[in-house]
């Protein structure tokens, strides 16, 4: 008759533990975060990737975790989070770029509202309304209140892409930081 045996593996820390307990509220957070297409719910969507990756580098921190991992560092499964690592970067990088252009975007429109020059047309919703009222100054002829009010609407775009650039240089950063204590990790 075979004897009941208890073996406790040596993982990573139990759902018991704070920092285990918050990556999972983080993530429960992140699953039911639904988007929509504004600025705000791409920041709060940023905002909630920080968080994630924030207790993710706590929880990479924690003694056991760093057991575990460096008694398991040569699974493939490590190689992997590594390498999707880097893809996550890359993908942070362009968007913060794509951020950028559309910054600079919106101050040449500014400039040419200023000299009743022309705009091209983007397909993201607060820069369809900026197209539209610029448009509508631009074939219809300008009057004070108009450029007053799309000057306004350029500003409001300007401020969220800057929240938007400001939470992905956050999420960014944070990112690198946690990969860093995996590789520390590792490389111990």
């Amino acid at each position: 008759m075979a004897s009941k045996l208890h073996v406790r593996s040596n993982s990573l820390p139990n759902g018991s533990h704070p920092c285990s307990s918050r990556v999972q509220e983080h993530l429960n957070n992140l699953r039911n975060f639904e988007a929509t297409c504004t600025s705000e719910s791409v920041a709060t969507g940023l905002s909630l990737l920080e968080d994630l990756y924030f207790s993710l580098d706590n929880l990479l921190n924690v003694g056991s975790t760093q057991k575990a991992i460096s008694d398991h560092q040569s699974e493939k499964c490590f190689q992997e989070i590594l390498d999707g690592s880097i893809k996550v970067l890359d993908v942070c990088s362009i968007t913060r770029d794509f951020f950028m252009q559309i910054k600079e975007n919106a101050t040449k429109w500014m400039n040419k509202l200023m000299h009743k020059g022309e705009v091209n047309s983007e397909c993201a919703n607060e820069l369809q309304l900026v197209d539209a009222a610029l448009n509508t100054i631009l074939n219809e002829g300008a009057k004070g209140s108009q450029i007053q009010a799309s000057n306004e609407q350029l500003e409001a775009l300007e401020i969220a892409v800057e929240s938007i650039e400001s939470g992905l240089e956050n999420l960014f950063r944070r990112m690198i930081k946690t990969r860093t204590s995996l590789l520390n990790i590792l490389s111990q």
